[in-house]
């Protein structure tokens, strides 16, 4: 099967090793990697969804990269997984809750704190509510991250 990701602020940004600014998707099972390939026989599109969701939405993009284990490169990780970080809040999330044709177009996102390292929260308000930073709240208009 082809995958595009088409959040990448128009071919600019990489959210992962394995996610190209472009939209490519790098998998075994896509092709477009090295390992065990597509077959029509036995693949799904769960295995598909299901290896995204394990080997590339990780805590830690920085160790996708080839060359990169776990506890190598600690302050270089730390900076490229918090470039990430931002970079997903501000174009795969934030962007596509304010395009035009979202359910969250009529909302104002209030806050993307990621200064620290509990859990971030996206407070969101209707537009007529004043600004405000909302952190921690449990009310059913914030997402935790």
């Amino acid at each position: 099967p082809k995958f595009l990701l088409t959040t990448t602020n128009h071919n600019r940004c990489r959210f992962n090793p394995n996610l190209y600014a472009d939209g490519k998707v790098c998998l075994s099972l896509l092709g477009t990697w090295s390992g065990e390939p597509w077959s029509p026989s036995t693949s799904t599109l769960l295995q598909v969804l299901v290896s995204i969701h394990s080997l590339i939405m990780t805590d830690s993009p920085f160790y996708n990269e080839p060359g990169h284990s776990p506890g190598s490169d600690g302050p270089s990780s730390l900076r490229y997984n918090a470039q990430i970080r931002a970079a997903t809040m501000r174009y795969a999330m934030r962007d596509a809750m304010r395009s035009s044709d979202s359910a969250f177009r009529d909302v104002d996102i209030i806050c993307l704190d990621d200064d620290d390292d509990d859990d971030d929260v996206i407070a969101v308000d209707e537009p007529t509510t004043k600004p405000g930073k909302k952190k921690g709240s449990s009310s059913a208009d914030a997402i935790e991250l």
